[in-house]
């Protein structure tokens, strides 16, 4: 009985090892020194939003950052226009649709550098912009519904 105990961990341990050692060809290495640079520190009860790194940006003048997700308040059933530096913007969203094939806006629609966002949901939508064809530079938002007057906002070029 020891020595089948002793063979079915001896096999467990190879088997174990075997797929470690398969997910690593796969799977890159990180090192520990990423996970340290420049995070920020957990938010800690009673600690005021606007102490928290991604908190609303209320200002109506966006510097977009590459990397950088910018949280911005949408008003609730009303169209929110984002003036893009893009000529030619194209949108990536999930939880957003897009226009319809007769050309309805859904609840996001372009015209020429505009974005115009209009949702009824009650939680965060997100975004990436970038130009038609181009991946290079991509603007990345969230949009926080609130129950208020419609936004315009715009975006500079991004800051590298």
């Amino acid at each position: 009985m020891k020595n089948n105990a002793k063979l079915s961990l001896l096999a467990l341990s190879l088997a174990l090892g075997t797929s470690m050692a398969y997910a690593s060809d796969d799977i890159p290495v990180v090192p520990a020194s990423v996970m340290k640079k420049d995070v920020p520190a957990p938010v800690t009860s009673g600690q005021s939003s606007h102490e928290v790194v991604g908190s609303m940006n209320e200002n109506p003048l966006l510097t977009m950052k590459p990397g950088v997700n910018q949280i911005i308040p949408i008003a609730v059933g009303h169209p929110n226009r984002i003036v893009t530096p893009f000529s030619n913007p194209e949108i990536v969203s999930t939880s957003l649709t897009g226009a319809t094939d007769n050309g309805q806006c859904g609840e996001v629609c372009i015209k020429e550098n505009v974005v115009y966002v209009a949702t009824d949901k009650q939680y965060p939508v997100t975004m990436f912009i970038t130009e038609k064809g181009s991946e290079a530079q991509a603007l990345s938002l969230t949009m926080v519904p609130v129950v208020f007057r419609p936004e315009k906002s715009f975006s500079s070029s991004m800051v590298v």
